[in-house]
Formats: structure tokens, C-alpha cells, sequence
């Protein structure tokens, strides 16, 4: 069984914020708690330096309970158990083909060094992939709280584009949100419509907001 995906209810965005960051500290035990029973120093030491990104999406899906799904980026020094406390998304042979959405296809770069080590690891992606190959993406309101190596709440580049391209897809009618750096919900639909497709925009201006 799966231990990254698990019933929850009803709420609001910034209530989903709270919840996900609960999870996303529940997560960081699970990984402290690999690095701490490995018997390499290899292997610790990996895990201790590498950076990650743990995230949580609050998922209430247009028919059926509401879900809270965790997912951790790059795992491949984590064991077998370990990993069933995360999402895994797309298995790595199928992502060269890209995640087809709802209408859309969304193509990851499978030939960057990053997808290499990591096995296609963005988290937001990895929620996303198993949502639509489970075809719960379409009409979900989902709200992610991402924590990159406890020093930002954003979604990488990667991340962004597929997030963006989930929204756009009309066929989807998806709402989705992220936490913001005090647990507050912001619309990604507003922020793709406002800067379409302009990382550097989205960050500068999140930057400005918020910190």
C-alpha cells in the first residue's frame, strides 16, 4: 500500500496549506529517518547533501473523497519501503513519452542530467502525473505546499510549466493553488493567465509579495 496518498476531507485552500505542511514534515521524518538507518556513510552523506524537494497537494477530485498525496523529488538512495510513503508518478520508462493531461500532453526533458539521477523527480509533476493517469485531474481543485530544501515554497521552472499547462488545458478545469511562505493559498490559475508562461516574472513578482 502506498502511504503517500491517504483520505482527508473537505476544506478550505488555506486550510489545505496547513494540512500539507504537516505532511510535508511527516515526510521529513520519513527521509531523516532513512539517512539515519543506513549502515553507509555513502549513502548518508548523499542523502544529507542532496538537495529535495518534499511536497504535499490536497486534492478534491470532481468525483470521489478528497485525497492528500505526498511526493519527494529525487529518491533514487531511498529503500523500497521508504518509498511507499511517497507518490511516484509516472514510472521513469513512460516519461520520455510525456504526461498526457486531460487534452494536452506535457513533455518532460527526460534527457537533462536532473531527470537522469532523479528519475523525472519534480514532486508538483509527479502529483500531477498520477492524477491524470488516474484520471482524477479533470475538475480537481488541487492546493500543493511545496518545500524545497527548507528554503522556498515555489515551483521550479519544470514544475511552473506543467502546473500551467494543466490549468490552460481546457478539457481539465482544474483549480490549482500553492502555499505561499505563511500558509496562505495562492490561485495559479490567476498566476498563469498573468504571466504566461514568464517564470522569472511569476518569481520576481512572488518575490515581491511575499518574500
Amino acid at each position: 500500500m502506498n502511504k503517500g496518498m491517504k483520505d482527508s476531507v473537505e476544506m478550505k485552500p488555506d486550510e489545505a496549506c496547513n494540512e500539507g505542511e504537516k505532511a510535508n514534515e511527516e515526510g521529513e521524518q520519513v527521509y531523516q529517518d532513512r539517512i539515519d538507518a543506513s549502515k553507509s556513510e555513502a549513502v548518508k552523506k548523499d542523502l544529507s547533501e542532496k538537495p529535495k524537494t518534499i511536497s504535499t497537494a490536497h486534492v478534491i477530485p470532481a468525483v470521489g473523497t478528497p485525497i492528500l498525496m505526498r511526493a519527494i523529488s529525487c529518491y533514487t538512495s531511498m529503500t523500497a519501503s521508504t518509498r511507499t510513503e511517497f507518490v511516484l508518478g509516472q514510472s521513469p520508462g513512460d516519461r520520455p513519452k510525456g504526461v498526457k493531461l486531460c487534452k494536452s500532453i506535457y513533455d518532460y526533458d527526460a534527457s537533462s542530467d536532473y531527470n537522469k539521477k532523479c528519475n523525472g523527480g519534480h514532486t508538483e509533476a509527479r502529483i500531477l502525473a498520477e492524477l491524470a493517469e488516474a484520471n482524477q485531474l479533470a475538475g480537481a481543485r488541487i492546493v500543493f505546499n511545496i518545500n524545497w530544501n527548507d528554503e522556498s515554497k515555489l515551483p521550479c521552472q519544470h514544475c511552473f510549466d506543467m502546473i500551467c499547462k494543466t490549468v490552460n488545458d481546457k478539457e481539465c478545469g482544474a483549480n490549482i493553488f500553492i502555499c505561499t511562505d505563511d500558509n496562505k493559498s495562492l490561485d495559479m490559475n490567476k498566476e498563469c493567465e498573468k504571466f504566461k508562461g514568464n517564470y522569472q516574472g511569476f518569481e520576481d513578482s512572488y518575490t515581491i509579495r511575499f518574500g
